[in-house]
């Protein structure tokens, strides 16, 4: 990534991350509500999981040397 596009990426980044942890208590709030709270931990658990594929995947992405 060009060094002046770094900090809007990370911006960006760490907007999405803040508003995705932001909106993750009220979600799972309602899940518990709907489903049961055992639901909702497993719900949870299940979306945690399922996080490991793409870091896998993306773990040993290509980089590019900006010489």
């Amino acid at each position: 990534m060009p060094r002046a596009m770094q900090a809007r990426a990370f911006g960006l980044f760490y907007t999405i991350s803040i508003g995705a942890s932001a909106s993750a208590a009220p979600l799972a709030g309602w899940a518990a509500d709907l489903a049961g709270v055992a639901a909702a931990l497993t719900g949870t658990g299940i979306v945690v999981l399922a996080t490991v594929v793409p870091i896998l995947v993306l773990r040993n992405a290509p980089t590019v040397n900006h010489d």
